[in-house]
């Protein structure tokens, strides 16, 4: 890249008048002024040599010093952000472009609340974090007795006992919040799930008006096989989800 030296620090021509009829009014200007002209202390912790004058204004380390004036550090800031030269570049970049001209206390934090308050640039901003909707609740049912609404699911990959590594959890959804724990084998098919919600949920409450699962595998797929239950001959459910030929199973075991 090529040095600092070989560039011409310019100032904006319209705005030169400008600067000139705010300087006097400026403390630092002032101050930066009379350090220079008496070699005194400069205005804030920096060296005197920093400090030069060229045609009425004051250059802070060949930085044009803007004065203290909202509108015109403003101007300033649109001109290296919104102009087709420029593209709305962010905070940095627009930083860097109006740091190779002009300097004054605290560009950075100016800087920064002009870009993020730039309709356009908002417009056209993607969304890096996308709001991610709610869960919805279910909602609740007039039940009458227990485990009337359900749900279920598995607990999997647990450490073996008995033979079992997974438990089959069911859960009373509208009355009590009671639980039933099945122990079961991760391979547990739909089959296996319905037998044993028949042995443990079904003898003792009765059927269900409506389960609710994740609709994985051993919910909602059920081969066309026989389903082994007591009093359950064969069926075919290969287009049926599992709550479903639940429900049909347990009144094939109620009615027989």
């Amino acid at each position: 890249m090529l040095p600092d030296n070989l560039f011409v620090r310019l100032v904006d021509t319209h705005l030169a008048p400008k600067f000139q009829h705010l300087a006097n009014q400026d403390r630092l200007f002032c101050d930066a002024l009379a350090a220079i002209h008496h070699n005194g202390p400069p205005p804030i912790r920096s060296a005197l040599t920093d400090w030069q004058e060229k045609d009425g204004l004051i250059f802070y380390r060949d930085r044009c010093y803007v004065p203290a004036d909202e509108s015109l550090r403003r101007d300033l800031i649109q001109q290296h952000h919104d102009s087709p030269a420029a593209g709305h570049p962010g905070k940095f970049k627009t930083l860097e472009l109006l740091r190779r001209s002009y300097w004054w206390p605290g560009m950075y934090t100016m800087v920064s609340r002009y870009v993020e308050g730039c309709a356009t640039c908002q417009q056209h901003k993607p969304n890096t974090h996308p709001t991610t909707p709610p869960p919805q609740p279910i909602p609740a049912d007039n039940v009458t007795r227990p485990f009337q609404n359900v749900t279920m699911d598995l607990i999997t990959d647990l450490p073996e006992l008995h033979g079992y590594d997974s438990v089959l959890v069911v859960v009373d959804h509208g009355l009590t919040k009671g639980v039933i724990f099945a122990p079961c084998k991760k391979t547990i098919d739909a089959i296996g799930t319905a037998a044993l919600y028949h042995r443990h949920v079904y003898r003792r409450f009765g059927l269900p008006s409506k389960i609710i699962s994740d609709r994985g595998p051993q919910l909602s797929a059920v081969p066309d096989r026989e389903c082994g239950l007591s009093g359950c001959g064969a069926y075919n459910a290969h287009s049926m989800d599992f709550p479903t030929y639940l429900l049909r199973t347990a009144q094939s075991t109620y009615c027989s």
